[in-house]
């Protein structure tokens, strides 16, 4: 994020002219355009520039747009000064003053702090949104806290480091310990970080703060790091900052799941039968996997319930890498949690359902012998890391566990693999399907689940937003993201965006967060609006980003996924995680009524489903069946390309998807 620079210079004592400094000047704010200046004091505090101020080489237009700039802030300071002036100041009696001046970039604070100005007067302090540097001042702090405020605003302590240790009255604390001062330093900190370095520092303060986000009940200090970190993963992911958060702190060990004993108790109850029957209530098979390349049949016991609708379980055991800070009982709750919530949207061509359940091998040895799953192993990988079958990053969202655990029951990928770390196999004899499951786009899962989100509104950006007249306002606050729209695949590959700190101009469909701009047969830009938690009333600030996506010429595929976009954005509801400004409390499958509501300072966002399934027929066929033949007899046919490459045999009726995954649900 950008930041508005100010130079603050607070007056204490009389000021002598300093010797001229030299700066870049970049004006007005924003512009490319760079340009060397001599600047200096007045006995005044006013700065001067020298007469050289524009180099040989700029053009006309360039030195006028730099005299407007330099006109207005020599203005701006002169009229800083008089306040002094008529305020008492400066004065070694008075509180120390404050003035702001515009049209200063960075180098500008770092030159002027080391200025004969400031070296040589002690009462003077030069500032740019609260970094402080000055001339030896003594402490004068009383607290520990404050005492970490002065180190800071000395520069003697970095807050980035938030191990870096101090004493004060005899005892040693660390910068982690308080978590306000974090959270007042995380823009300072942050905008010095790139992407890597900023999630590695969230994860560092994830860790230190284990014991305070593990406890049950609530204080004001984890609410001040659920704060901290929703604001770290604002910047680090953006609009998505509050939904990856998410991801990590919404399984919690109090989580309520289906009792192990009632899922044992299911399939004990059942008789045993050929894998390739078709089963009838009461009964259960156990699949093995036959073949040991890519998943032809996988490992899982499927049982038919007495209401008609199955049950597939999967013996998984998580192994932890030692580097990573989510262990495997964490990632096992995560998963069951997720299948959970995916169970209902299991669905087959007949309305039926398959609820998949994860169990660890300790809980499968207390099956029968002859209902156990074999075991896969799934390591635990770092952040970032390429999740596949065998190993999750520590960060997996649900869309991800669900394709993953769908492949251990023997289905395959259906998306064009480009990732660097696979695209080296050569799977290019895939057959890339154009209907909407999981196994195609994992962002599948969050549009066929809906669900209930349940937000802690109490901070000034969301009371500020929800308790406003303006309805339009608080619709755009709540509303389906870009990200619900068109996935992050298609954007990094087609899009190209301009992001935009300031009120969008065209307030068309202005109660939505993304909006159709236009379109062609090959084209179509979007208009994304957000809004971000400020500090200023009215506690929130508005932005926007122009995206504008182009298909090549005969990308049909790139054509095809333009018009499904478009053909959805009319139906988007609220958005499935919660708003920057508000931190997540509960998320749940939610029924009705769909749309935001807010009791109690409780923001509830209840979002619709946008497809009917998580997969498409034979997908649920080929779970039933295995590798036997019958109905997924398509499905076994084509999808045994997903992972070879040239030369490439594919029958033609394969690229049809009604031949290889069945009819579309509806």
């Amino acid at each position: 994020m950008k930041r508005i620079l100010f130079l603050g210079l607070f007056f204490v004592t009389s000021i002598v002219q300093a010797k001229p400094i030299s700066v870049d000047w970049v004006c007005p704010r924003g512009s490319s355009h760079k340009v060397s200046i001599e600047v200096s004091y007045d006995d005044q505090g006013k700065l001067q520039f020298l007469p050289d101020v524009f180099s040989q080489n700029k053009s006309k237009t360039v030195a006028s747009d730099l005299n407007v700039c330099i006109s207005e802030f020599q203005k701006n300071t002169a009229a800083q000064v008089e306040r002094f002036k008529s305020s008492g100041c400066p004065s070694s009696k008075s509180d120390f003053c404050y003035a702001s001046v515009n049209y200063v970039n960075e180098k500008v604070f770092e030159k002027i702090k080391e200025s004969n100005l400031v070296k040589k007067n002690p009462g003077i302090i030069v500032s740019v949104i609260g970094t402080v540097a000055s001339s030896s001042i003594p402490s004068l702090a009383t607290t520990s806290k404050a005492y970490l405020e002065e180190k800071i605003a000395k520069k003697e302590i970095n807050p980035s480091n938030l191990s870096q240790s101090f004493s004060f009255d005899g005892k040693n604390y660390k910068v982690s310990d308080f978590d306000d001062v974090v959270g007042d330093n995380i823009e300072n900190v942050f905008v010095n970080l790139n992407r890597d370095e900023a999630k590695q520092y969230a994860q560092n303060y994830l860790v230190a703060k284990t014991a305070f986000l593990n406890a049950n009940s609530e204080s004001s200090q984890r609410t001040q790091i659920l704060n901290n970190l929703n604001q770290m993963f604002g910047y680090i992911y953006g609009d998505k900052g509050a939904e990856e958060l998410a991801k990590i702190l919404e399984c919690k060990p109090e989580d309520k799941l289906k009792p192990i004993e009632d899922i044992i108790k299911n399939i004990e109850d059942t008789n045993k039968v050929s894998k390739c029957n078709e089963l009838k209530a009461g009964e259960h098979k156990v699949f093995q996997k036959e073949h040991s390349n890519y998943y032809s049949t996988g490992n899982y016991t499927l049982k038919r319930k007495q209401d008609g609708n199955y049950q597939a379980i999967l013996n998984v055991k998580f192994v932890q890498n030692t580097s990573t800070a989510v262990s495997p009982a964490t990632m096992l709750s995560r998963s069951q949690k997720c299948l959970a919530l995916a169970a209902p949207h299991m669905k087959g061509p007949d309305g039926k359902t398959i609820e998949m359940v994860v169990l660890p091998p300790n809980e499968i040895s207390k099956l029968p012998n002859d209902e156990r799953p074999q075991e896969y192993q799934v390591k635990i990988e770092a952040p970032g890391f390429g999740t596949n079958a065998a190993a999750y990053a520590e960060n997996v969202d649900c869309g991800v566990i669900t394709h993953e655990m769908l492949h251990l029951m023997g289905l395959c990928d259906e998306y064009k693999e480009d990732r660097p770390q696979y695209a080296q196999n050569s799977w290019t004899c895939r057959v890339v399907t154009s209907v909407p499951s999981v196994m195609r786009d994992t962002a599948a899962f969050d549009q066929a689940v809906g669900g209930a989100v349940n937000c802690d509104c109490s901070g000034q950006t969301c009371l500020s937003i929800m308790n406003s007249t303006d309805e339009n306002l608080k619709k755009l606050y709540t509303s389906a993201t870009i990200n619900d729209v068109v996935n992050y695949q298609f954007r990094n590959k087609y899009c190209k965006e301009d992001f935009i700190y300031s009120p969008p101009k065209d307030l068309a469909n202005s109660d939505k967060a993304v909006a159709l701009e236009s379109e062609t047969n090959t084209r179509f830009n979007l208009q994304t609006r957000y809004l971000y938690a400020s500090t200023k009333s009215p506690f929130y600030t508005n932005a926007y980003t122009k995206i504008k996506c182009t298909c090549p010429t005969g990308d049909q595929d790139c054509i095809s996924k333009k018009q499904e976009f478009i053909k959805k954005m009319p139906s988007l509801g609220v958005q499935k995680w919660c708003p920057t400004g508000s931190t997540l409390t509960s998320r749940d499958r939610g029924e009705s009524p769909r749309g935001a509501s807010i009791k109690n300072n409780v923001l509830t966002l209840v979002s619709s489903p946008q497809i009917p399934s998580l997969l498409q027929p034979n997908h649920f066929n080929k779970i039933l069946e295995g590798n036997c033949p019958g109905k997924s007899d398509g499905y076994q046919k084509c999808a045994s390309f997903a992972y070879k490459g040239e030369p490439c045999a594919v029958p033609d009726v394969c690229r049809d998807d009604k031949y290889y995954l069945g009819s579309e649900q509806q």
